[in-house]
């Protein structure tokens, strides 16, 4: 407390002295200090204004939540750092090299392609808003590079170690693949990336083209293919094309079970390695359909004018859950507050609806990953990308299950603040009622 009430008479003296203050702190700890002594109450005043917005921060006292830094900054600076070449020289004349997943791990992950993948996910967790603290990032990292083995883990390995240790792949590691639950209990990264695997989704063209890319047709397709299909220890050498050789020679199905055991994990190696995104779309992997076109809006004041209007209809459709009359592509379009006794309580045209972009910051590392629905200047909705998917789906004729625990309480408060701003016409009733000839539900006045 001492130093509280030391910083507190040089902040109301706006540091006449030159004693300036670096303090770290626990936003929860700190609150419960200055609320619980008065002395503290102009300190109290400063610290809370700033815990509103980082805006009200100045020179004389500024409060930072690291929780605003954005985790995907630094993804690459430590790659970088820890892939350089003279950390690896006693690598260079080891005998064990060709059998080493830590050496092969470092191989790849300095690749800049790859590196450029590993940053796409973690930027993804900042569409998301997931933090990753850089503790949690760097333990990931490493992780990611040994699987959690040492030198002596691989010079001791005999045939069957070395089996074991190939399935530790970086991009095995990276979503935690076969570790137990107390990893996932130590490794909140892990936990994070575990709903993003692409090892989960199938995509036909990609499964096609890792069961068959070597016999496409395609001088291209077959290249990419030996390309990302080597002989490298993460595939048991040549194990996988010899097996697959093996079931098409003698016109055998492929089983069950070495399907369930190599796709997953192939998806993945093709996710991370396959650099020809003209011929296969590997964001076609993760679990969102918008994803491109969200990355698509950032610093594109066109794309984001547009898009209001998809936006608009997912939340007509939302807060009515119903399917109601999608707007065309051109001439205006209105928001519509209603809930599922569909009666209309308000209406916004295009003109109060603005979509704006989150601001980036320069006091700290922090970019700009989400944006905010605006309506008639006053009432605003978060759109991340969880929020934006959601929308997206419904306007395109999706249901409401997908994704709805994680939006629809944010939706819900969104419509009660509409109703708190609306001024209905106390003349007239606005509801939905069905249209039988085109099946959705249109809006309709009733009045005296």
């Amino acid at each position: 407390m001492g130093i509280l009430l030391e910083l507190q008479r040089c902040v109301c003296n706006r540091h006449k002295d030159k004693v300036f203050f670096l303090i770290a702190a626990n936003e929860g700890k700190l609150s419960k200090v200055l609320m619980r002594y008065n002395e503290l109450s102009v300190l109290r005043q400063y610290i809370m204004a700033r815990f509103d917005s980082y805006e009200n921060n100045d020179d004389h006292l500024s409060v930072i939540n690291l929780l605003d830094v954005t985790s995907s900054v630094y993804v690459e600076r430590v790659l970088n750092e820890w892939n350089k070449e003279e950390y690896w020289k006693a690598c260079e004349q080891c005998e064990k090299k060709p059998q080493c997943i830590i050496y092969l791990n470092h191989r790849r992950t300095s690749q800049p392609s790859i590196q450029r993948k590993i940053v796409s996910q973690y930027r993804l967790l900042d569409y998301l808003e997931t933090h990753i603290t850089l503790r949690e990032m760097l333990i990931h990292m490493s992780y990611l590079i040994t699987g959690g083995y040492v030198c002596k883990d691989i010079l001791e390995a005999d045939h069957t170690h070395i089996r074991e240790q190939s399935k530790k792949a970086y991009y095995q590691n990276f979503y935690g693949v076969g570790v137990g639950e107390e990893g996932f209990s130590e490794m909140k990264a892990l936990r994070a990336f575990r709903s993003l695997d692409p090892g989960l989704y199938s995509y036909s063209p990609i499964d096609d083209f890792i069961m068959n890319g070597d016999i496409n047709g395609d001088e291209e397709i077959e290249r990419l293919y030996n390309e990302v299909f080597d002989d490298d220890l993460d595939i048991e050498f040549d194990y996988f094309k010899k097996k697959v050789r093996f079931y098409r020679e003698y016109g055998q199905n492929i089983d069950q079970p070495f399907l369930e055991h190599w796709m997953p994990k192939l998806r993945r190696k093709v996710y991370f390695e396959l650099e020809g995104q003209n011929y296969l779309n590997t964001l076609k992997l993760l679990p969102f359909e918008y994803l491109e076109q969200y990355i698509g809006l950032f610093d594109n004041d066109s794309a984001q004018s547009n898009v209001r209007k998809d936006l608009v209809n997912g939340l007509n459709r939302a807060f009515s859950r119903r399917l109601t009359h999608k707007f065309k592509s051109k001439g205006s379009f209105y928001l519509k507050v209603s809930n599922e006794t569909l009666m209309i309580y308000g209406s916004f045209d295009r003109r109060k609806i603005e979509l704006l972009q989150e601001k980036g910051r320069d006091d700290l590392d922090h970019l700009s990953s989400k944006f905010f629905l605006v309506v008639d200047g006053e009432v605003r909705l978060k759109i991340n990308l969880s929020v934006f998917e959601y929308l997206m789906r419904l306007s395109s004729g999706g249901t409401h299950n997908i994704l709805s625990q994680e939006v629809e309480i944010l939706l819900n408060t969104f419509r009660n603040e509409l109703i708190r701003i609306s001024e209905p016409d106390m003349d007239v009733l606005e509801i939905y009622r069905l249209d039988k000839d085109s099946g959705v539900y249109v809006e309709h006045v009733l009045d005296e």
